[in-house]
């Protein structure tokens, strides 16, 4: 990822999380990540951990049940990657 590609991907593992917990994808173009990452920073450095629950866990949770699926795809893709590569090399 790159700072051009990231909102991108975020917006696409917060729809594909809101999608797998049947919760509603209107709105998730207007969700802005720069405000929620300042409220993580925030939270942590205040120790603030009811910020943490109410303002971004809602936004975070998501996230995290999205991403499972690229995750997945990713590692896969780069297994058979380096698999192939290795069993060239072997039989060099």
């Amino acid at each position: 990822g790159n700072p051009w590609t990231f909102p991108f991907i975020w917006l696409s593992i917060l729809y594909t999380g809101r999608v797998f917990l049947g919760m509603s994808s209107e709105g998730v173009a207007n969700v802005d990540f720069g405000a929620m990452f300042t409220k993580v920073f925030d939270a942590l450095i205040k120790f603030d951990f009811g910020a943490f629950v109410t303002d971004i866990w809602p936004i975070l949770y998501p996230m995290i049940v999205g991403c499972v699926p690229y995750v997945l795809v990713s590692w896969w893709l780069s297994y058979m990657f380096v698999k192939k590569i290795l069993e060239k090399r072997k039989r060099l």
